[in-house]
């Protein structure tokens, strides 16, 4: 089942994002489903991305700790907000 799991899952199957700077990774330091030893980086595989710990296991980081999840989706959005939106809609003020 790991091997199933591990070939339809892994971020190196999809495409790489347009821009990984916008993506904030939410990860169990004692996750006993996703391996974070012996594996590549999600940094190697996504240059860019944020990488945010909590100290829980798989499901009780989402049960847990869901104002992290919630955080990361918010920060997310504000950078690309400020990356993206905010420079057209300032130069749309001006004009």
């Amino acid at each position: 089942m790991r091997g199933i799991m591990d070939e339809c899952t892994h971020l190196r199957n999809f495409a790489r994002p347009v821009d990984t700077s916008l993506i904030t990774v939410v990860c169990a330091r004692n996750d006993g489903y996703v391996p974070r030893d012996s594996v590549t980086p999600l940094a190697d595989i996504w240059p860019g991305l944020e990488v945010r710990y909590v100290d829980a296991g798989h499901v009780t980081a989402f049960l847990l700790h869901q104002n992290v999840f919630r955080s990361a989706i918010k920060d997310s959005f504000e950078r690309a907000r400020n990356k993206y939106y905010e420079k057209s809609h300032q130069s749309r003020k001006s004009a």
